[in-house]
């Protein structure tokens, strides 16, 4: 698979990102709300450009990426879900695992697109990718996201550090 499918459910669309979804996603990770249990801190130009040019690398080599979520009614970008292998430096290794994110931005939060996103994402998965392991990094204070990863069937299975961050890691089979 060298592209992304389309996904739809009741309010949203799940699709390849294009060009077009550059300012928005930019716009998205420059957001103190969106940021908070991220990064932390916005990425320069440069390298706010590579991690959007790197999402069609994953999808053309490893079958699955990063889709873009739009509202279907108005079109516009409500954010990004889906899976990646980033190789971090982090311990235990997750390199060569189906990582899982979700990132809205703040005008689309609150709103239960999170949990309708993951679960059309993980109904995909699970379809393809049966029996792989699926992981998740989430800081201890994201309430939300530890929501919705409860929701979608995630356990913890540690408490670790990346980028000087207490993280947690949870996973669930596809």
């Amino acid at each position: 698979m060298s592209g992304a499918p389309t996904i739809e459910t009741a309010r949203l669309r799940l699709r390849a990102p294009t060009l077009e979804d550059y300012e928005a996603y930019a716009a998205m990770w420059r957001e103190p709300q969106v940021l908070r249990y991220t990064l932390r801190e916005a990425p320069g130009p440069e390298q706010m450009w590579v991690r959007f040019l790197r999402n069609p690398g994953f999808w053309a080599y490893l079958g699955f990426g990063l889709f873009t979520v739009e509202e279907r009614v108005s079109g516009r970008f409500a954010g990004q879900v889906g899976f990646f292998d980033s190789r971090r430096e982090i311990d235990p290794s997750l390199t060569g695992e189906m990582e899982v994110g979700w990132t809205f931005a703040s005008r689309a939060q609150g709103q239960g697109y999170g949990r309708e996103a993951t679960t059309a994402l993980f109904a995909w998965a699970g379809e393809r990718f049966a029996g792989r392991r699926a992981v998740a990094i989430i800081d201890p204070g994201n309430e939300v996201s530890l929501k919705v990863a409860a929701r979608l069937g995630f356990t913890q299975v540690a408490r670790t550090t990346y980028h000087g961050e207490v993280v947690l890691l949870l996973e669930r089979t596809l």
